[in-house]
């Protein structure tokens, strides 16, 4: 076959378009690709990789590209893209799903309502001046290889990167340091631990730290927690898992901490906001739990956890001044009848915490089973102050979209006259298209607690 020189042109000059609007990443020969599914940008084959939770495809993109998803077990019938915020208009060929994705986001494709093995789209965007091997501080990991590393631990002024293409096996474990960069396009992987054992980013009393861009599979353990730390920004990192004990991220006695543009799938809790230090012998108790930002982020709770949670573990004096703000919780998967009342919405407050200030703001909740919210002051088999309760004060709920097909509680329970909840506002609350004006609507369990206000 002989190709005409404009062809060879035409092609040329393709490839140099396509190479300004995204890059694609080479990975380890040994990663295989995935049975279920096959993933183009623009006609060009993006590696999709198989993990328990689900297929992850990565790629990057500066301009509007063209998704082509090949189911390669089904036929499909049915399909949903999320979060459905993002209204992304697809169409379907046989066993094909071709869309327009217009900027860099995370998301979720499931066909025929199969949440169990969903195809998980992660386009970041272009990378600016990432980080070189031949810097001192720099602990680099390369694309195309798989690095077995087991625990890394940093010290003040590090940096770790990943590149886009590259796997680590191993975990992130570091205490007593400041000004620490983790990031990169990588992903790394700790399905390999022990039971409790796999946490990926385990920071212990840190100053100033960044988490930016990663992918983190199979969390073992608490995928990402935050012990006594103080100045945390962590963005657009992926956490993916489906093991008991797998927290997406738990900031614990942490001050001055920003979630950003993330996407979580765990089957425990995605966010847990928490005042104890149990279990980590790093970090001094004097800090409370103060300033915290969860926003523009994507969320999937499985059947073992809650949502966005405040608690268990409460002993410190007070959390406060929490926010979580144009979040998309594509799935809540709690199950119907749990004793633990997992939920979307939670303050399990069992401790003395004064838990206050705490505002939910332009929240969309897909598929919400049985509980929405969950408030209480209580004992729990986590309960470490045993003879003191606190409170729960200050809470408000502000442009809340619930859809779901089952009917929801909600409970909203103090201890006793003295430990109570306190001024709860909620306002411009949609659940299933009928705004939320008064408790009847609620299907409301109510003690202890006073002063739940409805405004316009």
């Amino acid at each position: 076959m002989c190709l005409h020189i404009s062809t060879i042109s035409a092609y040329a000059q393709e490839d140099e378009n396509n190479a300004k609007r995204f890059k694609l990443y080479t990975y380890a020969p040994e990663v295989e690709s995935s049975e279920f599914f096959s993933v183009s940008v623009n006609d060009q084959p993006c590696k999709t990789i198989s993990f328990t939770a689900a297929d992850v495809a990565v790629f990057e993109m500066r301009k509007s590209v063209e998704i082509s998803v090949k189911s390669l077990v089904t036929d499909i019938e049915k399909v949903d893209i999320r979060p459905k915020s993002a209204d992304i208009k697809f169409k379907v060929s046989g066993n094909k799903i071709i869309f327009k994705l217009k900027k860099a986001r995370n998301l979720s494709v499931e066909i025929n309502g199969d949440i169990a093995r969903p195809l998980f789209i992660f386009a970041n965007k272009f990378e600016k001046q990432p980080p070189t091997k031949d810097d001192a501080n720099v602990i680099f990991f390369e694309a195309g290889k798989v690095h077995d590393v087991g625990a890394v631990k940093l010290k003040s002024g590090d940096t770790l990167y990943v590149e886009g293409g590259a796997i680590v096996r191993g975990k992130v474990s570091t205490a007593r340091a400041e000004n620490i960069k983790i990031m990169g396009r990588g992903i790394f992987n700790a399905g390999h631990f022990q039971k409790g054992a796999g946490k990926i980013f385990e920071m212990g009393s840190i100053k100033n730290l960044l988490i930016k861009d990663l992918i983190g599979i199979d969390a073992t353990g608490w995928s990402c927690p935050l012990y006594g730390c103080d100045g945390v920004v962590i963005d657009n990192i992926k956490l993916v898992s489906n093991n008991i004990w797998d927290d997406g991220i738990d900031v614990c006695r942490s001050k001055n901490v920003v979630v950003k543009n993330c996407f979580l799938r765990t089957r425990d809790d995605c966010i847990a906001i928490k005042g104890t230090l149990k279990g980590y012998k790093y970090c001094s108790d004097s800090y409370d739990v103060d300033n915290i930002e969860i926003r523009d982020s994507t969320f999937w709770n499985g059947n073992a956890g809650n949502g966005l949670e405040i608690g268990y573990e409460t002993p410190s004096q007070t959390i406060s001044n929490i926010k979580f703000e144009n979040i998309d919780l594509i799935h809540v998967e709690t199950r119907p009848g749990n004793s633990s009342r997992e939920a979307t919405f939670t303050i399990h407050n069992g401790d003395r915490a004064t838990v206050s200030n705490v505002l939910y703001k332009n929240i969309r909740v897909e598929d919400p089973t049985d509980w929405l919210i969950d408030f209480r002051i209580m004992n729990s088999r986590y309960t470490v102050d045993k003879q003191t309760r606190g409170k729960i004060e200050n809470i408000r709920f502000e442009d809340i979209f619930v859809t779901s097909t089952m009917i929801l509680q909600n409970s909203i329970e103090g201890f006793d006259d003295a430990h109570m909840v306190k001024n709860i506002t909620i306002k411009n609350m949609i659940i299933n298209g009928e705004k939320i004006t008064d408790q009847s609507q609620l299907n409301l369990i109510k003690s202890h607690a006073e002063d739940l206000k409805f405004v316009e």
